[in-house]
């Protein structure tokens, strides 16, 4: 997903985080190229300040990186009823258009969406394998 993100929006790279529920935080789960991950941030916390939060609440972000001199673009994967489950990021030296983000924005839908229905199936797979589990502990009882 990063690899792909990085690729449509012309960026030299670009990081996954997916959200992990019993922490409240979004942790790094991809990064293209992969050899960037070792400088991207591990989690990007909830509820603390900085561009995080603000993309929580205001959706597609950018910020000027001073320290590398290009542009940042924050995505949240928000689903109706669900929330936010992910967000994508990618950096490069020239700014992003309106264009690319709005764009951004559309595809960062259709992957919240994605990720949240495989979330579910995940989810519902492993229901179903404990049922299964418990239906043959009752049967040797």
């Amino acid at each position: 997903i990063a690899k792909a993100w990085s690729e449509v929006l012309g960026a030299s790279c670009a990081a996954l985080y997916l959200l992990a529920e019993e922490t409240g935080s979004f942790v790094l789960a991809g990064a293209a190229p992969e050899a960037v991950a070792w400088h991207i941030a591990r989690s990007i916390r909830a509820g603390e300040a900085g561009i995080g939060e603000k993309v929580l609440h205001e959706g597609v972000s950018l910020w000027h990186d001073a320290a590398g001199g290009g542009e940042n673009l924050l995505a949240p994967l928000s689903v109706p009823g669900a929330g936010v489950v992910g967000l994508l990021h990618a950096r490069r030296k020239q700014p992003f258009t309106d264009t690319e983000r709005s764009v951004a924005s559309a595809l960062s839908q259709s992957v919240g969406a994605g990720l949240n229905h495989a979330r579910l199936l995940t989810k519902l797979a492993a229901a179903l394998a404990a049922e299964k589990e418990q239906a043959k502990r009752s049967c040797r009882a």
